[in-house]
């Protein structure tokens, strides 16, 4: 759920999980601009979506190499430490948006009960 606004006129500070149907209703109907912004929104949020069993299948590929590249780079030493913490922290990223992918796909079309 979107909180309130603040005195400010801003969000509260944090991380709001919101569905696309909840921000459209909040922010993407007060003007024309707002509405076509709505829209291109929506074709991304699409473009990133998993659309059949044959995309999920190569998405958990990747995943599963990313994994196994994580744990890889998790028991290396020595090196620069900055660098290794900055491609663990893009690793972990990809990881996550994948299972992300994969979830929400699988919750999109999980046979009825």
């Amino acid at each position: 759920m979107i909180p309130q606004f603040e005195e400010s006129g801003a969000l509260p500070p944090g991380m709001h999980p919101a569905t696309l149907e909840e921000v459209e209703n909040r922010f993407g109907t007060q003007s024309e601009l707002r509405k076509v912004q709505m829209e291109s929104v929506k074709w991304m949020v699409d473009c990133l979506m998993l659309r059949n069993e044959r995309e999920v299948q190569n998405t958990r590929r990747k995943l599963a190499r990313l994994e196994a590249l994580y744990r890889v780079r998790a028991e290396e030493k020595g090196g620069d430490h900055a660098l290794r913490d900055a491609t663990m922290e893009s690793l972990k990223r990809f990881i996550n948006q994948f299972k992300e992918e994969i979830a929400r796909y699988e919750a999109h079309h999980a046979a009825p009960k």
